[in-house]
């Protein structure tokens, strides 16, 4: 198990794992609803605000957003290399994405438009992205 998150709502899970699959886990039912899958390690995985979406990073380079409750892929992102981390944006029209490419992608993910920010250094470095 690599990552876990909350659902905005409290009622579910969602988990990425090294068996290259994001589960969403019902808490009041204590089942698996969902079972979503990559074809490499899934490292992060994150809810949209509206908990409609799930974002999700593997190893296998790619964001994956799903509709869950429909086990439906709705779009995949791509990067260079392994994806570390993932988020929505407070208001959920933007996710934002780590990589071991050495970026942070920033996806209007519903038409895949991308904003790339490097780093230079080729170490680690934080960005202020969203304001509250």
């Amino acid at each position: 198990m690599w990552s876990v998150c909350f659902s905005p709502d409290g009622k579910y899970i969602a988990s990425g794992s090294n068996d290259a699959t994001v589960r969403v886990w019902d808490l009041e039912k204590n089942e698996e609803k969902t079972i979503l899958e990559h074809t490499s390690y899934v490292k992060s995985v994150c809810f949209s605000p509206d908990g409609k979406y799930i974002a999700s990073g593997s190893w296998d380079n790619t964001v994956r957003v799903w509709k869950w409750k429909k086990n439906e892929e709705k779009t995949i992102l791509r990067h260079t290399g392994h994806v570390e981390s993932v988020c929505f944006s407070p208001d959920g029209k933007y996710i934002a994405s780590g990589s071991q490419d050495s970026t942070v992608r920033v996806w209007d993910y519903k038409n895949s438009e991308k904003k790339i920010l490097k780093n230079k250094k080729k170490k680690g470095f934080f960005y202020r992205l969203f304001k509250r």
